[in-house]
C-alpha cells in the first residue's frame, strides 16, 4: 500500500492545523492567566490608593490641627506678653506711689514738731531739753 502524495499533503495539512490549535489554546490559556492576574493587580492598587488617600486626608487633618495649635500658641504667648507688660506697668506705678507714700512721711516726720523734738541729732544723741520720748505737751497725748 502506497500512500499517495496528496494524502500526505492531507495529513501535513490537519498535523499543522492541530499545532496551530494548540498554539492557540497555549496562548489564550497564557492571556486569560494574564488578564486575570492584570485585574488583580489593578484591584490591588485600587484599594491601595484609596487607603493612600484616606492616609493623606489623615495627614492633611493633623496639619490643619497643628497650624491651628501653633496659631493658638502664638495668641497665648501674646496674650502672656501683653499681661507681663501690664503687670510690669502695674508695679511700676506701685512702686512710684510708694515713693510718694515714702516721701509724704519724711514730709509729715520734718513738719512734726513731736517727732523733730524726739529725733536725735545728727550725731544720734537726743536733744538737750529734755523732750525725749515726749511731745511739745509734755508726753500727754
Amino acid at each position: 500500500m502506497t500512500v499517495d502524495p496528496v494524502m500526505w499533503i492531507v495529513i501535513g495539512v490537519i498535523a499543522v492545523i492541530v499545532i496551530i490549535a494548540l498554539i492557540a489554546l497555549v496562548t489564550r490559556s497564557n492571556n486569560r492567566r494574564k488578564l486575570t492576574e492584570a485585574a488583580e493587580l489593578r484591584r490591588d492598587a485600587q484599594q491601595r490608593e484609596r487607603a493612600l488617600d484616606r492616609e493623606h486626608a489623615v495627614a492633611r487633618e493633623q496639619e490643619h490641627r497643628a497650624g491651628a495649635a501653633e496659631q493658638e500658641a502664638r495668641a497665648k504667648a501674646a496674650e502672656a506678653e501683653k499681661l507681663r507688660a501690664d503687670a510690669d506697668r502695674h508695679r511700676d506705678a506701685l512702686e512710684e506711689q510708694k515713693r510718694d507714700v515714702s516721701k509724704m512721711e519724711r514730709t509729715a516726720d520734718e513738719l512734726d514738731p513731736r517727732r523733730r523734738a524726739a529725733a536725735p541729732d545728727d550725731h544720734g544723741r537726743a536733744p538737750a531739753n529734755g523732750a525725749h520720748g515726749r511731745g511739745v505737751d509734755g508726753g500727754r497725748e
